[in-house]
C-alpha cells in the first residue's frame, strides 16, 4: 500500500472522531480593529468560520499560543468538507494557507503577507488524526499583544450565520457596538464585505439580498441587530453614497451555539 492511499484510509477510518475541543459559550474571538478592515473577498464562509475559531483559540496576550490543533473530525465540521481523503484535505488546507492579506501604508501602497504559514495533519500518540494550523510571523501583530483598537465577541455569534456577507457585517458591526452607530460609504462596505465592483450595481438589489439579509439574520442569530438608513447628499441621480447604521444589543437572541454543539450539528 502507497504512502498516499494508507493516509487515506486511516482519514476514513477516523471519521468518527468524537469531540475532543474544549470551546464553550464563553469563548471569545478578540481581533484587531485593522485586521477587521480588510478586504475579505478572498475567504469563504467556511474560512472566515474557521478564523474565527482560530482567534477563540488562541490567547491575544501569549504569542506563544500561536499553533492551534483541532482532531480531524472537528475540522472536517468546520469547513463543511464531504467524505475525507488525502487529496480534499489538501485542498482545504492550501486554500487556508494561501490567504492573504494587504495592508495599506502612507505612500497609498501596501504590504501583503499571509495569515497562516504551516498546516500539518498527522496522527497524534494517541492514534488521533488532527489538523495543526500556525499564523505566519508577518501576521503576528495582527493578532497578539495588541493595546487598543480592537473588539471582541463571543464565539457562538459566528456558527449560526449562512453567508460570508453575514458574517462579515456581524465583524463590521460590532466593531462599532459601543459607539453605537458607524457611517460607511456604500463603495468601502461593499469592499469589507468582498463584493466585487460589478456585483449589486443597483442599490435596490444590494439592499433586498445583503443589507436587508444581513439584518434579520443578525437579529434572529446573533447578540446584536442594526437598522440603516442612508446618509449625507447623494451622488449622481439620486445615487446612495453613505450609509448611517445604528447598531443595539440584542435582547431577543436565541439561545447560543457551542462549538460542541455545531460540530455534532455539522455532522451527516
Amino acid at each position: 500500500m502507497d504512502c498516499e492511499n494508507h493516509v487515506d484510509n486511516m482519514l476514513i477510518m477516523h471519521e468518527r472522531v468524537e469531540f475532543m475541543g474544549k470551546i464553550d459559550k464563553e469563548h471569545l474571538v478578540t481581533k484587531r480593529n485593522m485586521l477587521n478592515e480588510i478586504r475579505a473577498n478572498t475567504m469563504s464562509l467556511q474560512e472566515l468560520r474557521f478564523f474565527s475559531i482560530y482567534l477563540s483559540r488562541i490567547n491575544p496576550n501569549d504569542v506563544g499560543t500561536r499553533v492551534v490543533r483541532f482532531p480531524l473530525e472537528d475540522f472536517k465540521s468546520i469547513m463543511e468538507l464531504g467524505r475525507l481523503n488525502i487529496e480534499h484535505m489538501k485542498a482545504a488546507t492550501n486554500s487556508l494557507l494561501g490567504k492573504v492579506v494587504n495592508i495599506p501604508n502612507d505612500s497609498g501602497g501596501y504590504t501583503g503577507f499571509q495569515l497562516f504559514k504551516q498546516c500539518v495533519v498527522d496522527v497524534d500518540e494517541n492514534g488521533e488524526w488532527y489538523v495543526e494550523i500556525d499564523a505566519h510571523d508577518r501576521a503576528l501583530p495582527l493578532m497578539f499583544e495588541f493595546r487598543d483598537r480592537y473588539f471582541t465577541y463571543r464565539l457562538w455569534n459566528a456558527l449560526r450565520l449562512k453567508s460570508s456577507n453575514q458574517l462579515r457585517m456581524y465583524e463590521l458591526m460590532k466593531q462599532y457596538e459601543k459607539l453605537g452607530f458607524r457611517v460607511m460609504p456604500v463603495e468601502e462596505l461593499k469592499s469589507l464585505l468582498g463584493i466585487e465592483e460589478e456585483e449589486y450595481s443597483r442599490y435596490d438589489n444590494f439592499k433586498r439580498w445583503v443589507l436587508d439579509a444581513c439584518q434579520i439574520a443578525l437579529a434572529e442569530n446573533t447578540d446584536i441587530t442594526f437598522t440603516y438608513e442612508p446618509h449625507g447628499k447623494k451622488g449622481k441621480g439620486g445615487k446612495v453614497m453613505y450609509l448611517r447604521f445604528e447598531i443595539k444589543k440584542n435582547n431577543n437572541f436565541i439561545d447560543p451555539l457551542s462549538l460542541a454543539e455545531f460540530i455534532m450539528e455539522s455532522r451527516p
